[in-house]
């Protein structure tokens, strides 16, 4: 038996699917790649083993993690959100069937040598925000938006993927602080989650949504801190020091005021992201932002972007295109 295929049955059979190879492994799952045995689809096979499923993670109960999950996938019919095909018991273990994509969007931007057009940008962000306004819409905070869980399709669909720690907004919960604070991949987390909070809702998502939409500006991450403080460092380096006057609730949360950072002023995202386009900027500039409450939502970019259509060197009818067909400029993924 291979090692990819350890903890499971003796057979690379699940149910009417053969597992073909290994994607990789999340923190309570482990993924593969299989098809299936009698139409010949390719699929994404998501395997919880019981020993997953007890797992737990920063105060996430992995259990109902993986319950919420499914749950999520069952209500969220989206082209731009991957698909739940399937599930499949296996023993004392259980096994999510999804449609399978080429790459992540982490890996496309780690084998792209030279600065996207901004069409293209364009065109993968707003598929971006159909899927996670879709998710918000449906009443769900994603709480894992980066680049490794954006998939994308050989044609240049962008889906929204994994949904493990995502959760439906409760408002007895938030306003009684019952969140956890400890989710988002480090580089993706709002400043309020950095900060502790246990209440908050849809912009956690959108802050991280203007980080991505940084990093294919400029093929990079823009916050890479190697520790919660760090972090934290980093995003006041850009964005200046917290100011109290405008962010109030920001004095309110657990671990305010127990670091201090010498007192700074913004730096401008055209001296950071030089090559950017002027609506690009502002657009950033209005997902990035100390106060959750003045981030944009995820709907009104849609209408905003196309408004600010000159995106790049192409021509009106090219973006349009990408618009109305959610792929990148009507053509083959460049990836």
């Amino acid at each position: 038996m291979e090692e990819w295929l350890f903890g499971m049955s003796n057979s690379p059979i699940i149910g009417h699917y053969k597992i073909t190879g290994k994607i990789g492994s999340g923190a309570f799952s482990e993924v593969f790649e299989g098809v299936h045995m009698d139409t010949g689809q390719e699929v994404a096979l998501k395997h919880i083993t019981k020993t997953l499923q007890e797992r737990g993670r920063d105060g996430i109960d992995a259990k109902h993690a993986w319950s919420r999950e499914i749950k999520v996938m069952q209500d969220l019919t989206h082209p731009n959100i991957v698909r739940l095909l399937d599930i499949v018991p296996q023993g004392d273990a259980l096994v999510l069937v999804m449609e399978l994509c080429a790459i992540n969007l982490a890996e496309a931007l780690q084998h792209t040598s030279q600065r996207l057009d901004e069409a293209i940008v364009k065109a993968l962000l707003l598929q971006l925000l159909h899927g996670i306004a879709t998710c918000h819409e449906a009443g769900y905070l994603h709480r894992d938006l980066k680049p490794a869980n954006l998939l994308l399709t050989p044609e240049g669909v962008l889906k929204v993927a994994d949904m493990g720690l995502a959760r439906p907004r409760d408002a007895a919960a938030e306003r009684a602080g019952g969140y956890t604070h400890t989710v988002a991949t480090r580089w993706y987390r709002a400043p309020e989650l950095l900060l502790a909070s246990h209440s908050y809702g849809p912009a956690a998502d959108m802050w991280a949504v203007g980080c991505i939409l940084a990093e294919m500006l400029g093929l990079g991450p823009l916050f890479a801190g190697e520790t919660d403080l760090d972090q934290l460092g980093r995003v006041t380096a850009v964005l200046g020091s917290i100011d109290v006057q405008d962010w109030q609730e920001a004095k309110t949360l657990p671990d305010f005021g127990k670091v201090f950072f010498a007192e700074s002023p913004a730096i401008s995202m055209a001296e950071i992201l030089p090559d950017a386009s002027t609506a690009a900027l502002d657009l950033q500039s209005q997902l990035l932002i100390w106060n959750p409450r003045k981030r944009m939502a995820a709907a009104a970019p849609l209408s905003y972007c196309s408004r600010h259509v000159p995106y790049g060197q192409h021509t009106k009818g090219q973006v349009v295109q990408a618009e109305e067909s959610c792929k990148c400029s009507g053509v083959q993924c460049p990836f």
